[in-house]
C-alpha cells in the first residue's frame, strides 16, 4: 500500500502538502506499466495519432491523471488489441 514519506531523497523534511508517496508492491507494478502514447504507439507499431483515435473511440483503455495527462496501462491495452485479432479462414 502507499505510505506517506515526508522527507525527500536528501532526508530534508517536506511540508505536509508536498509529501511524497512511497509506492510498493502491486501498486508499484501497476504504475510501472503505465506508458505514454508515444511508447504505446511504438509497442503497437502504429502512429501516435492512431493511439489518440483509438482512445477517443474508446477502443483502448485510458488512465486520465489530469486534464492533459493521459497514460495507458500497457498489459491491458495489448490484451484489448489481441481481442481484435481476426483468425484466418482455412
Amino acid at each position: 500500500m502507499a505510505k506517506l514519506n515526508n522527507k525527500n531523497a536528501q532526508g530534508v523534511s517536506l511540508p505536509a502538502t508536498r509529501a511524497a508517496v512511497e509506492v510498493t508492491g502491486l501498486d508499484a507494478a501497476i504504475i510501472a506499466a503505465l506508458v505514454t502514447k508515444g511508447t504505446l504507439a511504438k509497442a503497437a507499431a502504429v502512429s501516435t495519432r492512431t493511439i489518440e483515435t483509438w482512445a477517443n473511440e474508446r477502443r483502448i483503455s485510458v488512465v486520465r491523471l489530469g486534464k492533459r495527462c493521459v497514460r495507458f496501462h500497457l498489459p491491458t491495452v495489448m490484451a484489448e488489441l489481441r481481442r481484435c485479432t481476426v483468425e484466418a479462414v482455412k
